[in-house]
């Protein structure tokens, strides 16, 4: 665990040398923002404390003291009626004497994008002519990996940190990158929660291969739920610093403040349904049906308003590995 706090305080000093020379950019952050399991991307994409199991690393590392359990937890996710891909995979490492080390793996990837840089002609002055023959396709691939570690603190608060390593690729460009999650949060009943998510708190610092230094600043989210019966409803407030766009959400002094309301529903100890919609006055649906060994999850997010995309939906899969284990019992002699 020194290892991991003296590779975390490494990165932070040589941040400070890397945003001289950087260009603060107000997006990128994308792939870790999208990165949820299909219980949480049913409830609106945000659970800053009602995260479960190991995916809960892409939340709010703070909740992975509660989560840690020997399980696997793999999402698949098809984006805007297939225009891309991206799938996470998570689980535990280890339980330590006082915290829990876990690992979180995205990726998302666009395939066939057009490249018509070389297809315009500019032959006489009825303006510019599009040449289709000189079309070209490309890719885009980003991967990021999570490294965390949580704790609990005096059996009520909850804190935890990731280490992200970045890598992109977009058709001969590359770039690779690092950040670090802070994550907190606080049981002021056992029905109630309060947490607070730093994602990129140092600042996602990206090197690109012709040169160029991009800083995409930090997001804070801030949220929390109820437990009531048989009834969670989750809410979230989030704003990255230096972002000012047009949405239905509410501004502050120029900044974009979006937010998330979820609800979940445990029908009985099987199923449970959910649903959620955010300022982008996007709906998500969704359900979790529960067996001993394995859990299967599903999503639907609706395409966001005003923009011409197409429906989303995941697909996920939690597999209970201590029950799994039960199975290896009933083959042998």
């Amino acid at each position: 665990m020194k290892q991991f706090a003296k590779l975390c305080m490494l990165w932070i000093l040589d941040g400070f040398v890397i945003l001289s020379a950087g260009d603060f950019v107000s997006h990128g952050g994308e792939l870790f923002e999208s990165a949820a399991d299909s219980r949480t991307a049913a409830m609106s994409g945000i659970a800053v404390t009602s995260a479960q199991g190991p995916a809960a690393i892409f939340s709010n590392p703070a909740l992975l003291t509660d989560a840690y359990s020997h399980s696997i937890t793999i999402s698949y996710r098809n984006l805007f009626g297939g225009l891309a891909t991206s799938q996470i995979l998570a689980f535990p490492i280890k339980k330590l004497s006082r915290g829990v080390l876990s690992f979180g793996l995205v990726n998302r990837s666009v395939s066939d994008i057009p490249d018509t840089r070389r297809a315009f002609l500019f032959e006489d002055s009825e303006g510019p002519h599009l040449d289709y023959s000189q079309i070209t396709y490309f890719s885009q691939t980003e991967t990021g990996l999570i490294i965390s570690y949580a704790v609990k603190l005096k059996n009520k608060y909850k804190v935890g940190i990731n280490l992200k390593p970045v890598f992109i690729s977009i058709d001969d460009y590359h770039a690779w990158g690092l950040s670090l999650d802070a994550g907190y949060v606080v049981n002021p009943t056992p029905q109630t929660a309060l947490g607070l998510f730093v994602q990129d708190a140092t600042s996602m610092l990206l090197k690109w291969s012709t040169g160029t230094r991009e800083i995409i600043p930090p997001k804070i989210v801030a949220g929390g739920h109820l437990n009531y019966k048989n009834l969670l409803m989750t809410a979230a407030l989030s704003a990255r610093f230096g972002e000012s766009l047009p949405s239905a959400g509410m501004t502050l002094a120029g900044q974009s403040i979006e937010y998330n309301l979820g609800i979940e529903s445990i029908l009985n100890d099987n199923l449970s349904l959910q649903g959620g919609i955010s300022d982008l006055a996007a709906f998500t649906l969704g359900f979790s049906l529960r067996e001993k060994y394995v859990e299967i999850r599903y999503a639907y997010l609706a395409s966001p308003a005003h923009a011409a995309l197409g429906d989303s939906h995941e697909f996920g899969v939690l597999f209970n590995l201590d029950q799994l284990n039960e199975l290896g019992g009933l083959f042998e002699p």
